[in-house]
């Protein structure tokens, strides 16, 4: 499913689940990874912060044309939230701009917690990598400058309190792409009469990944050869909420051509496609000439024919 090839790296295909440790960028972490594999290109989906610890999904050479189906994908974090005191980004290398008293029990967190499940808005905070006018608002948040931040959609499908403790609440949560943490730690303060902010934060898993084992950086510098290879995951497994399907060889050579195929049923939205022996290929989709009409998507080098 995955070829690995020392001494040819730029043909190996994979993926790596990295627990990112804490203190430095996922950036830095991805590009250390490549240099551990000896691999030119890699990409990663879901940024964490520099504080921040956890799932990194980090996929090699070919993988990547995968990654855009993986960075739409709900996210599980477990996270400390820091009652009566909050700092300008929200967490704790930020500084206090503010302090409240604090005045709850458990229940009164439980209950206020359980309220942010489902569908609402949330606006980013000013200390992120979304771009206004083509620059982070991190840096114009450095630079002392302000903007108008769009809210945004997000989906809390689940949150639990785990403890509450010395003014700190533990909870653990799964919501969809894009919700900001740091900024939902706030409101839970907010809706609790206080201010809050992040002390600790870590990515538990990014679906589909829910069971598989990370790794840490310093287990991979320390790795031998087949260690490394035994660390990989087949590509595929960033795909495995698609329908598959399996092409003969006539079918292979038409999509690899990056022509369209009629198949005897209705083709799915989006697909797997293997050949006969069970390797990925790539993804396709339906097209809108016809319910049974495939189209290719994208698909890994070795098959274009």
């Amino acid at each position: 499913m995955f070829v690995y090839m020392k001494n040819t790296p730029n043909k190996t295909y994979a993926i790596l689940l990295l627990n990112k440790p804490i203190g430095i960028s996922s950036h830095r972490a991805l590009q250390i990874v490549k240099k551990i594999y000896n691999i030119k290109k890699a990409g990663h989906s879901g940024t964490l912060d520099p504080q921040a610890t956890g799932m990194q999904v980090i996929c090699f050479n070919e993988a990547t044309k995968f990654l855009q189906y993986n960075i739409s994908s709900d996210k599980t974090y477990q996270f400390r939230v820091a009652l009566g005191i909050k700092t300008d980004t929200g967490d704790s290398e930020g500084k206090i701009i503010d302090k409240k008293e604090v005045n709850v029990n458990i229940d009164e967190i439980r209950k206020a917690v359980s309220s942010f499940v489902g569908l609402s808005n949330q606006t980013p905070p000013m200390y992120s990598a979304i771009k206004h006018n083509g620059e982070p608002l991190y840096k114009i948040a450095r630079k002392g400058g302000k903007v108008e931040i769009k809210s945004r959609q997000i989906n809390i499908k689940n949150i639990e309190v785990l403890s509450f403790k010395n003014n700190q609440i533990d909870i653990i949560c799964t919501c969809s792409k894009g919700t900001y943490i740091r900024t939902l730690a706030e409101d839970i303060g907010a809706k609790l009469k206080t201010c809050a902010y992040v002390s600790l934060l870590h990515r538990v898993n990014i679906h589909p990944f829910e069971n598989e084992m990370m790794h840490d950086l310093d287990k991979l510098k320390n790795a031998s050869d087949d260690e490394l290879k035994q660390y990989l995951l087949p590509v595929d497994m960033i795909l495995k909420d698609f329908d598959k399907i399996i092409l003969n060889p006539e079918q292979l050579n038409e999509i690899g051509y990056g022509r369209f195929i009629t198949l005897e049923y209705e083709s799915p939205v989006i697909c797997r496609l293997y050949d006969e022996n069970n390797n990925l290929i790539g993804i396709g989709g339906r097209h809108k000439s016809g319910n049974n009409i495939l189209k290719p998507m994208k698909t890994l080098k070795k098959y274009v024919l």
